[in-house]
């Protein structure tokens, strides 16, 4: 099983997310970045009509704030939950 990763910060403050598929942790990096937008930019929203990569771009351009996408292999320990699970009787 192989599952996307989404480690975002914001300010220090760590956010990590498990998703089924790539396009579902950049949908919730976009909702990471709409959540924290106003406190970094003090209101601004006329950003919002720039593009998604104008954003992100902007978003993370502070130091203090960074991001990472990952697919992580979970079949070893899938193998483990799957041994440990007791047999059915009947």
């Amino acid at each position: 099983m192989t599952v996307t990763v989404l480690v975002a910060t914001f300010r220090g403050t760590q956010s990590i997310t498990i998703h089924e598929s790539q396009t579902e942790a950049e949908t919730a990096l976009m909702s990471f970045v709409e959540l924290h937008w106003a406190e970094q930019f003090e209101g601004e929203s006329e950003e919002f009509s720039r593009s998604e990569d104008e954003r992100l771009q902007r978003f993370f351009a502070d130091d203090r704030n960074a991001y990472v996408i990952a697919e992580a292999d979970l079949s070893q320990l899938e193998e483990h939950i799957d041994a440990a699970r007791p047999t059915p009787r009947g």
